[in-house]
């Protein structure tokens, strides 16, 4: 993926053009989403080389001045921040049962359910399997949880009520105890 940009910054280091928010929100833009613009990121694409003008250059300390055209070649980038965020979303999450209409998965400590919704559901099903996705049950991010998962709302809206119950009659002391 190639992304064409021009300077309109005062000179500065190719570096810190780079570097600044508007190159960030301009790549931010133009990527797949939960893609990120680190500092690491620039200093990767900077060591594979960026063509400035037409000429492919691999040191940071290059003045860029306005008017100038940058181009960066993202693809190797975004693909290793697609496999990292894979990896690290099935080493915190993992499938304890799952069929056509229901996921339980166990969450390690950390994770919200924000986090499953945003992150971890859409690296591991997709964003279009994702947003189908209701979660039922709550996760605390204090310990690691079960959470139980809807596939759709009607299914999320028929376990809901039966799950609340069971959980509230598991938390009631027993007569006399």
């Amino acid at each position: 993926m190639l992304i064409s940009f021009t300077s309109s910054e005062p000179s500065d280091t190719l570096f810190h053009v780079l570097r600044s928010n508007l190159f960030k929100s301009f790549v931010l833009e133009r990527s797949p989403p939960r893609t990120t613009w680190t500092r690491k990121c620039v200093q990767k694409v900077v060591k594979r080389g960026v063509t400035v003008n037409q000429q492919v250059v691999a040191y940071k300390s290059l003045m860029i001045p306005p008017g100038t055209v940058i181009t960066v070649d993202l693809a190797q980038v975004l693909e290793e921040q697609e496999e990292a965020r894979k990896k690290l979303a099935a080493e915190q999450v993992r499938i304890v049962h799952e069929d056509d209409h229901v996921l339980v998965v166990s969450v390690a400590a950390g994770i919200s359910q924000k986090d499953l919704k945003n992150h971890f559901f859409p690296e591991l099903y997709g964003d279009s399997v994702a947003k189908k996705f209701r979660i039922v049950s709550r996760a605390y991010r204090a310990v690691p949880s079960l959470v139980v998962a809807g596939k759709s709302i009607q299914t999320a809206t028929s376990i809901a009520s039966t799950l609340h119950a069971t959980c509230r009659a598991l938390c009631v002391p027993a007569p006399g105890g």
